[in-house]
């Protein structure tokens, strides 16, 4: 994948986190600390404008999410095999080993 298409899917992957968040453009500015027009123009232009490490940082913060989330392709089927009990224990478990 070249650097504008995966810069592209980035940004999709961010305002569909934002999105399941609930957040608004000018939320998630505010919280992330991110200014609203950068954010918009990241968001509306990432081959030319793309994300930057810390900007995702910023973000995953906010969504509470892994900045990995951004990079890494979704697996449907985990999401499916697991019902949201089992999720919220996976989770709990790997928040009590760390």
């Amino acid at each position: 994948m070249d650097s504008m298409k995966y810069s592209a899917t980035v940004a999709r992957r961010v305002g569909k986190a934002l999105s399941r968040a609930k957040f608004s453009i000018s939320e998630a500015s505010e919280k992330s600390g991110i200014p609203r027009v950068t954010l918009t123009r990241r968001l509306k232009y990432p081959a030319s404008s793309p994300f930057t490490v810390r900007e995702l940082h910023q973000i995953s913060e906010v969504v509470g999410c892994d900045v990995s989330d951004f990079f890494v392709k979704e697996k449907k089927s985990e999401f499916v095999k697991r019902s949201p009990t089992e999720a919220i224990e996976e989770q709990n478990q790997a928040l009590a080993d760390e």
